[in-house]
Protein backbone atom coordinates (compact mmCIF):
# COMPACT_ATOMS: atom_id res chain seq x y z
CA UNK A 1 0.00 0.00 0.00
CA UNK A 2 1.50 3.20 -1.07
CA UNK A 3 0.09 5.97 0.19
CA UNK A 4 1.15 10.26 -0.80
CA UNK A 5 -0.05 12.76 1.62
CA UNK A 6 -0.80 16.13 0.19
CA UNK A 7 0.14 19.41 2.31
CA UNK A 8 -1.42 22.82 2.46
CA UNK A 9 0.85 24.51 4.95
CA UNK A 10 0.76 28.54 6.00
CA UNK A 11 2.31 28.74 8.82
CA UNK A 12 4.28 27.36 11.72
CA UNK A 13 7.41 25.71 10.92
CA UNK A 14 7.83 23.94 14.19
CA UNK A 15 4.18 22.47 14.21
CA UNK A 16 4.67 21.22 10.36
CA UNK A 17 8.09 19.93 11.38
CA UNK A 18 6.47 17.79 13.93
CA UNK A 19 4.21 16.36 11.62
CA UNK A 20 6.05 16.22 8.56
CA UNK A 21 8.93 13.99 10.75
CA UNK A 22 5.56 11.94 11.67
CA UNK A 23 4.43 11.29 8.31
CA UNK A 24 7.22 10.52 6.26
CA UNK A 25 8.51 7.84 8.48
CA UNK A 26 5.55 5.44 6.18
CA UNK A 27 4.00 8.06 3.75
CA UNK A 28 5.51 9.73 1.29
CA UNK A 29 4.80 13.91 1.38
CA UNK A 30 4.40 16.17 -0.74
CA UNK A 31 3.72 20.07 0.80
CA UNK A 32 2.97 23.13 -0.70
CA UNK A 33 4.16 26.12 1.38
CA UNK A 34 2.36 29.36 0.93
CA UNK A 35 4.02 31.81 -0.85
CA UNK A 36 3.58 35.02 1.77
CA UNK A 37 4.93 32.41 4.59
CA UNK A 38 8.07 32.03 6.28
CA UNK A 39 8.43 28.54 5.52
CA UNK A 40 10.67 27.23 3.42
CA UNK A 41 11.61 24.24 1.31
CA UNK A 42 15.24 24.02 3.21
CA UNK A 43 12.96 22.75 6.38
CA UNK A 44 12.81 18.92 4.69
CA UNK A 45 16.05 19.33 2.47
CA UNK A 46 16.38 15.87 4.35
CA UNK A 47 14.17 13.86 3.85
CA UNK A 48 14.36 12.37 0.53
CA UNK A 49 10.39 11.54 0.37
CA UNK A 50 9.67 15.20 1.37
CA UNK A 51 8.89 17.36 -2.34
CA UNK A 52 8.11 20.84 -0.87
CA UNK A 53 6.65 23.65 -3.89
CA UNK A 54 6.09 27.45 -2.89
CA UNK A 55 3.81 29.06 -5.89
CA UNK A 56 0.82 30.35 -4.45
CA UNK A 57 -0.47 32.68 -2.05
CA UNK A 58 -3.94 30.64 -0.75
CA UNK A 59 -5.94 33.52 0.78
CA UNK A 60 -8.58 32.44 2.59
CA UNK A 61 -11.86 31.48 0.06
CA UNK A 62 -9.28 32.57 -3.13
CA UNK A 63 -9.01 30.44 -5.94
CA UNK A 64 -5.50 30.15 -5.56
CA UNK A 65 -6.74 27.66 -3.04
CA UNK A 66 -7.60 25.16 -5.82
CA UNK A 67 -4.39 25.67 -7.56
CA UNK A 68 -2.52 24.66 -4.75
CA UNK A 69 -3.64 21.35 -4.17
CA UNK A 70 -4.24 20.30 -7.48
CA UNK A 71 -0.19 21.18 -8.13
CA UNK A 72 0.45 18.66 -5.93
CA UNK A 73 -1.94 16.18 -7.19
CA UNK A 74 -0.22 17.16 -10.28
CA UNK A 75 2.73 16.31 -8.87
CA UNK A 76 2.14 13.05 -7.36
CA UNK A 77 -0.56 11.63 -9.41
CA UNK A 78 1.73 10.54 -12.18
CA UNK A 79 3.73 8.13 -9.40
CA UNK A 80 0.43 5.85 -8.83
CA UNK A 81 -0.01 5.65 -5.63
CA UNK A 82 -2.60 3.84 -4.33
CA UNK A 83 -4.30 6.62 -1.78
CA UNK A 84 -4.05 10.42 -1.74
CA UNK A 85 -4.61 11.96 1.50
CA UNK A 86 -5.19 15.44 1.19
CA UNK A 87 -4.64 17.53 5.04
CA UNK A 88 -3.97 20.83 5.78
CA UNK A 89 -0.59 22.01 7.78
CA UNK A 90 -2.41 22.28 11.13
CA UNK A 91 -3.62 18.49 10.78
CA UNK A 92 -2.29 16.00 13.12
CA UNK A 93 -2.70 11.90 12.49
CA UNK A 94 -4.85 10.88 15.09
CA UNK A 95 -4.01 7.37 14.67
CA UNK A 96 -0.58 5.41 14.23
CA UNK A 97 1.10 5.42 10.17
CA UNK A 98 0.51 1.83 10.52
CA UNK A 99 -3.24 2.38 11.66
CA UNK A 100 -3.61 4.55 8.39
CA UNK A 101 -2.05 1.91 5.78
CA UNK A 102 -3.98 -0.76 7.24
CA UNK A 103 -7.40 0.69 7.61
CA UNK A 104 -6.91 1.96 3.94
CA UNK A 105 -5.32 -1.49 2.76
CA UNK A 106 -8.72 -2.81 3.88
CA UNK A 107 -10.76 -0.38 2.19
CA UNK A 108 -8.38 0.02 -1.19
CA UNK A 109 -11.32 1.24 -3.23
CA UNK A 110 -13.57 3.76 -1.19
CA UNK A 111 -12.73 7.27 -1.39
CA UNK A 112 -14.29 9.12 2.00
CA UNK A 113 -14.68 12.46 0.58
CA UNK A 114 -17.46 14.37 2.43
CA UNK A 115 -20.23 15.26 -0.16
CA UNK A 116 -23.56 17.14 -1.06
CA UNK A 117 -25.28 18.04 -3.69
CA UNK A 118 -25.81 21.69 -4.47
CA UNK A 119 -27.87 23.13 -3.18
CA UNK A 120 -26.94 22.84 0.40
CA UNK A 121 -29.53 24.92 2.71
CA UNK A 122 -26.60 26.09 5.32
CA UNK A 123 -24.20 27.12 2.82
CA UNK A 124 -25.75 30.64 2.59
CA UNK A 125 -26.19 32.54 -0.93
CA UNK A 126 -28.35 29.98 -3.49
CA UNK A 127 -27.34 26.93 -1.43
CA UNK A 128 -23.70 27.61 -2.49
CA UNK A 129 -24.31 28.20 -5.93
CA UNK A 130 -23.76 31.88 -4.82
CA UNK A 131 -19.96 30.87 -4.11
CA UNK A 132 -19.40 30.74 -8.01
CA UNK A 133 -22.37 32.66 -9.50
CA UNK A 134 -20.94 35.74 -7.91
CA UNK A 135 -17.64 37.54 -8.50
CA UNK A 136 -15.48 37.64 -5.21
CA UNK A 137 -11.98 39.38 -4.30
CA UNK A 138 -10.73 36.62 -2.20
CA UNK A 139 -7.63 36.45 -4.48
CA UNK A 140 -6.16 39.61 -3.60
CA UNK A 141 -3.84 40.84 -0.85
CA UNK A 142 -3.67 44.16 0.62
CA UNK A 143 -1.02 46.07 -1.21
CA UNK A 144 -2.57 49.16 -2.58
CA UNK A 145 -3.40 47.91 -6.50
CA UNK A 146 -4.82 44.54 -4.73
CA UNK A 147 -7.04 46.62 -2.52
CA UNK A 148 -8.13 48.82 -6.08
CA UNK A 149 -8.88 45.85 -7.84
CA UNK A 150 -11.13 44.34 -4.27
CA UNK A 151 -13.12 47.57 -4.23
CA UNK A 152 -14.39 46.61 -8.03
CA UNK A 153 -14.44 43.32 -7.53
CA UNK A 154 -17.03 44.43 -4.64
CA UNK A 155 -18.87 47.01 -6.78
CA UNK A 156 -19.54 44.77 -9.44
CA UNK A 157 -20.82 41.93 -7.08
CA UNK A 158 -23.14 45.00 -5.62
CA UNK A 159 -24.28 45.21 -9.30
CA UNK A 160 -25.33 41.87 -9.40
CA UNK A 161 -27.15 41.52 -6.18
CA UNK A 162 -29.21 44.68 -7.24
CA UNK A 163 -30.10 43.63 -10.88
CA UNK A 164 -29.80 39.78 -10.15
CA UNK A 165 -27.25 39.11 -12.95
CA UNK A 166 -25.29 35.59 -12.01
CA UNK A 167 -22.43 34.13 -14.25
CA UNK A 168 -24.01 31.62 -16.13
CA UNK A 169 -22.87 28.23 -15.46
CA UNK A 170 -22.26 25.05 -17.38
CA UNK A 171 -25.61 22.50 -17.12
CA UNK A 172 -24.02 19.82 -14.86
CA UNK A 173 -24.52 18.93 -11.57
CA UNK A 174 -22.47 20.63 -8.70
CA UNK A 175 -21.25 19.13 -5.24
CA UNK A 176 -19.24 20.17 -2.48
CA UNK A 177 -17.91 19.35 0.53
CA UNK A 178 -14.91 19.53 2.62
CA UNK A 179 -11.52 20.06 1.06
CA UNK A 180 -9.78 17.15 2.96
CA UNK A 181 -10.44 14.37 1.06
CA UNK A 182 -9.09 10.75 0.81
CA UNK A 183 -9.07 9.08 -2.91
CA UNK A 184 -7.85 6.58 -4.49
CA UNK A 185 -5.40 6.59 -7.14
CA UNK A 186 -7.93 5.70 -9.48
CA UNK A 187 -10.06 8.65 -8.59
CA UNK A 188 -6.91 10.52 -8.62
CA UNK A 189 -5.98 9.66 -12.08
CA UNK A 190 -9.88 10.52 -13.07
CA UNK A 191 -10.11 13.78 -11.51
CA UNK A 192 -6.40 14.95 -13.45
CA UNK A 193 -7.93 13.28 -16.57
CA UNK A 194 -10.89 15.61 -16.78
CA UNK A 195 -9.56 18.71 -15.77
CA UNK A 196 -6.70 17.78 -18.79
CA UNK A 197 -9.20 17.12 -21.38
CA UNK A 198 -11.38 20.09 -19.90
CA UNK A 199 -9.08 22.84 -20.02
CA UNK A 200 -12.26 25.73 -19.63
CA UNK A 201 -13.32 23.78 -16.52
CA UNK A 202 -11.33 25.70 -13.96
CA UNK A 203 -12.57 29.10 -15.33
CA UNK A 204 -15.40 28.20 -13.37
CA UNK A 205 -13.79 29.22 -10.29
CA UNK A 206 -12.43 32.27 -10.64
CA UNK A 207 -12.95 35.30 -8.76
CA UNK A 208 -15.47 32.31 -6.38
CA UNK A 209 -15.69 31.91 -2.92
CA UNK A 210 -14.59 28.89 -1.28
CA UNK A 211 -14.80 26.52 -4.15
CA UNK A 212 -12.01 24.61 -3.00
CA UNK A 213 -15.43 22.74 -1.62
CA UNK A 214 -16.72 22.00 -4.70
CA UNK A 215 -14.31 21.48 -7.75
CA UNK A 216 -13.35 18.12 -6.70
CA UNK A 217 -16.62 16.59 -5.21
CA UNK A 218 -18.20 18.14 -8.90
CA UNK A 219 -15.89 16.15 -11.03
CA UNK A 220 -15.53 12.98 -8.47
CA UNK A 221 -19.32 12.41 -8.83
CA UNK A 222 -20.55 13.42 -12.07
CA UNK A 223 -17.55 10.83 -13.38
CA UNK A 224 -20.24 8.14 -11.52
CA UNK A 225 -17.90 7.59 -8.50
CA UNK A 226 -18.95 6.09 -5.34
CA UNK A 227 -18.24 8.60 -2.23
CA UNK A 228 -18.19 7.37 1.34
CA UNK A 229 -19.70 10.70 3.42
CA UNK A 230 -17.04 9.95 5.74
CA UNK A 231 -13.61 12.03 4.98
CA UNK A 232 -11.97 10.46 8.52
CA UNK A 233 -11.64 13.84 10.44
CA UNK A 234 -12.12 14.89 13.49
CA UNK A 235 -13.27 18.58 13.72
CA UNK A 236 -14.81 20.85 15.58
CA UNK A 237 -16.42 23.77 14.12
CA UNK A 238 -18.35 25.19 17.37
CA UNK A 239 -20.56 27.61 16.52
CA UNK A 240 -18.38 29.15 13.72
CA UNK A 241 -18.76 27.71 10.70
CA UNK A 242 -16.09 29.73 8.88
CA UNK A 243 -13.01 28.15 10.45
CA UNK A 244 -13.07 25.40 12.71
CA UNK A 245 -12.02 25.41 16.71
CA UNK A 246 -8.57 25.11 17.60
CA UNK A 247 -7.57 22.15 20.03
CA UNK A 248 -6.54 22.67 22.84
CA UNK A 249 -5.74 19.69 26.04
CA UNK A 250 -9.11 20.44 27.31
CA UNK A 251 -10.06 17.88 23.71
CA UNK A 252 -7.77 15.48 24.12
CA UNK A 253 -10.25 12.63 24.98
CA UNK A 254 -12.53 13.64 22.86
CA UNK A 255 -10.06 13.56 19.93
CA UNK A 256 -8.43 10.42 20.76
CA UNK A 257 -11.89 8.64 20.67
CA UNK A 258 -12.48 9.57 17.51
CA UNK A 259 -12.98 7.16 14.47
CA UNK A 260 -11.31 9.44 12.39
CA UNK A 261 -7.58 9.07 10.98
CA UNK A 262 -6.84 12.86 11.24
CA UNK A 263 -8.19 16.26 13.78
CA UNK A 264 -7.57 19.39 13.41
CA UNK A 265 -6.88 22.75 13.72
CA UNK A 266 -3.96 22.99 15.64
CA UNK A 267 -2.09 25.53 16.90
CA UNK A 268 1.34 25.63 18.34
CA UNK A 269 0.66 28.99 19.25
CA UNK A 270 -2.42 28.15 21.11
CA UNK A 271 -1.45 24.67 22.67
CA UNK A 272 1.56 23.10 22.03
CA UNK A 273 1.04 20.39 24.38
CA UNK A 274 -1.45 18.57 22.99
CA UNK A 275 0.00 18.85 19.75
CA UNK A 276 2.84 17.00 21.17
CA UNK A 277 1.11 14.31 23.21
CA UNK A 278 -1.07 13.10 20.52
CA UNK A 279 2.29 12.51 18.32
CA UNK A 280 3.52 10.37 21.36
CA UNK A 281 0.60 9.00 21.85
CA UNK A 282 -0.02 7.51 18.25
CA UNK A 283 3.05 7.04 17.39
CA UNK A 284 3.20 3.07 18.36
CA UNK A 285 -0.34 2.30 18.67
CA UNK A 286 -1.66 -0.27 16.56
Amino acid sequence: MRIAILILAHKNPNQLQLLVDRLQQDFDVYIHLDKKSNLSEKQFEQYPNVFCIKKYSTNWGSYNGILAPLELFKIAGPKNYDYYIHISGQDLPIKSNKFITDFLNRNRSVNFVNWHRLPVNIWGEDGGFGRIRYFWEHNYGFGVIDLLKKLIIRIIRKFQFKFNWKRKLPDMAFYGGSNWVNITGRATSILLDYIEKHPDYLQIFKYSCNADELWMQTVLKNAGLNLETDYLRCINWGNNRTSPNVFTMKDLDTIMAHNGLFARKFDENVDKEVIEVILQRTENSK
